[in-house]
């Protein structure tokens, strides 16, 4: 074979494994994308997701000119803005400018990154810092992608933080991550290029199906228990002053209120078990839920005379269900 034909086949070789556009787009797309996403739910791994765009653009001049045309749409980044002296500060607060600092697209990204990094970071640390989040700052509230990744994140920390609280606080934490989602997901239209909102919509959506699910089951898990807490101080009353009455209808309570659990809990332990877990890791079981515990030990230690609706039993089988979760439950 001559030098000739040596390099013919080359060529063909390197033509034929050359991408259309079009597909070669989409696939950046999913790698950025993915990157982006990657960067808000794993910040303390995700060196090679901070480099996505140097490392995009050098494989060759398509690569650079499609990445820079993404990474510039999907954070609203214009040619005059990239080229400018701006940049953005680590303390998330400032858009400042200064003429000895380096202006280029690059650094415009990695600002974005590291926002993001750092607010899903003090997501992470936000049980040993006493739960301050940084709320959003307002130079990014004009970047939809931006603006919805910072709700997506508050959202999840407000999960992990609230599973503790009152029902009350429970109940209204749920409602504000609501409404927090609905308005993430409405600017997920805003977003572009196309399919660049792909990986947060269907985090928002997953996230907004465990609040509808999970987390809503979860509350009525506490709500029950809450007022299974009033029921046995009712009973404990009754049974010291031998009324029998009254004893009686602490029993129906008792009874109405583990049928509100008992229809609750498969679904809640559904969820949290094959649920597509975000940040925090959040895998909270019954038992974790706020007032749980001490009721639930209550009630197994109650002597009723006639138990007239199996709640004994039905009590050691929720024991049963749950305790592999939680030491203090176990006999």
């Amino acid at each position: 074979m001559n030098s000739t034909s040596s390099a013919n086949e080359m060529t063909f070789i390197k033509n034929s494994l050359r991408f259309p556009p079009e597909l070669l787009h989409k696939i950046l797309i999913h790698v950025i994308g993915n990157s982006i996403h990657t960067i808000c739910i794993f910040p303390e791994s995700v060196e090679w997701e901070l480099g996505v765009y140097k490392t995009l653009r050098c494989v060759s001049s398509t690569f650079k000119s499609l990445t820079t045309e993404i990474f510039r749409k999907c954070f609203v980044i214009s040619q005059e803005e990239s080229e400018s002296k701006r940049v953005l500060d680590h303390n998330l607060s400032l858009s400042i400018k200064a003429d000895t600092l380096p202006s280029s697209l690059p650094h415009l990204i990695a600002g974005n990154f590291d926002y993001l990094r750092i607010l899903a970071e003090r997501l992470s640390h936000s049980s040993k810092n006493g739960g301050n989040l940084f709320p959003p700052s307002d130079i990014y509230r004009a970047v939809p992608l931006m603006h919805g990744y910072a709700l997506f994140i508050i959202s999840v920390d407000m999960r992990y933080n609230v599973v503790h609280s009152s029902s009350e606080i429970y109940e209204l934490s749920s409602l504000s991550r609501m409404k927090a989602l609905d308005v993430a997901l409405g600017l997920c239209k805003y977003i572009e290029p196309e399919g660049i909102n792909e990986v947060i919509y269907d985090a928002l959506r997953n996230e907004q199906d465990l609040v509808h699910s999970a987390v809503l089951k979860g509350l009525e898990i506490v709500k029950a228990f809450s007022k299974l807490k009033t029921h046995l101080s009712s009973f404990n009353e009754s049974a010291n002053g031998c009324l029998a009455r009254m004893q009686s209808a602490s029993q129906i309570f008792i009874h109405e209120e583990l049928q509100v659990i008992e229809k609750a809990h498969p679904r809640y332990t559904q969820v949290m078990s094959t649920h597509r877990f975000t940040p925090g890791g959040d895998r909270r079981k019954i038992s974790e839920l706020s007032g749980i515990v001490p009721v639930l030990r209550e009630l197994c230690a109650l002597q009723m005379e006639a138990d007239k609706y199996g709640i004994h039993e039905r009590l050691i089988y929720l024991v049963g269900e749950w305790s592999a979760s939680c030491p203090f439950l176990n006999p």
